[in-house]
């Protein structure tokens, strides 16, 4: 029984070893990442993005994973701008470039936010353009585009044809926007002033899933100072 007893506070206490060095070592790596979204630190961020990042952050610290390759998955899988450290940002970039080969897509997106400024809710719907550009020698990928508010939708026009609007759901499964080397595109962007619930400062995103390595997922944004009439 005292056999029994001790190898099962062996086991435990090992268990708890590792657990407080994976913890550890997840609080090392939010330190040297922040949000791809913005300049915070991840362990100083709550948004929905940064809580699913921390806990894939976890999953990987628990299965043993070493610190610089968690921090490289980050970069692959979100952004390389998640990386808050240069000399380390650099360094991350450097492997990511010599894995994707000699040719990789490279995408641009001019401009990355625009201000509607001033809007009366009776305008309604205002919208603006942002170009899309394949600066690299690969064809460049993005298989999805989502705002964040119902209140926000696109379009895509590339070579004279236009899709259709889509709204927060994003395009439908299968949709994609492909851009050979130099090609652009015109991302069309509607807000609506007049959605219900909405006044003073606002905010929205959109969020693009591209095949740039370096930059997998991006970010614009578009906002307005929403007035009542």
């Amino acid at each position: 029984m005292r056999v029994r007893l001790s190898l099962f506070m062996v086991i435990m206490f090992f268990a708890a070893t590792c657990a407080n060095a994976s913890d550890a070592a997840s609080e090392r790596v939010l330190l040297l990442l922040k949000s791809p979204r913005g300049s915070h630190l991840l362990s100083q961020d709550s948004s929905t993005l940064a809580l699913i990042m921390k806990a894939y952050i976890a999953g990987l610290s628990e299965a043993g994973m070493p610190e610089h390759e968690i921090i490289y998955r980050i970069a692959k899988r979100y952004s390389l701008r998640s990386v808050a450290d240069e000399g380390l940002r650099k360094k991350v970039e450097a492997e990511i470039i010599a894995k994707a080969g000699d040719k990789r897509p490279i995408v641009d997106i001019s401009p990355q936010s625009f201000d509607f400024g001033p809007v009366k809710k009776s305008q309604g719907k205002v919208s603006t353009v942002f170009i899309v550009r394949n600066n690299g020698d690969k064809s460049l990928v993005i298989d999805n585009v989502v705002p964040s508010c119902s209140c926000t939708t696109f379009a895509v026009k590339k070579d004279g044809q236009e899709t259709p609007y889509f709204d927060h759901h994003g395009p439908p499964q299968g949709w994609n926007l492909e851009l050979k080397p130099k090609e652009t595109a015109e991302l069309k962007v509607v807000f609506d002033a007049a959605h219900k619930g909405i006044t003073g400062k606002t905010v929205r995103e959109l969020s693009l899933q591209t095949s740039d390595p370096l930059s997998p997922l991006m970010w614009i944004t578009v906002q307005a100072e929403v007035q009542n009439d």
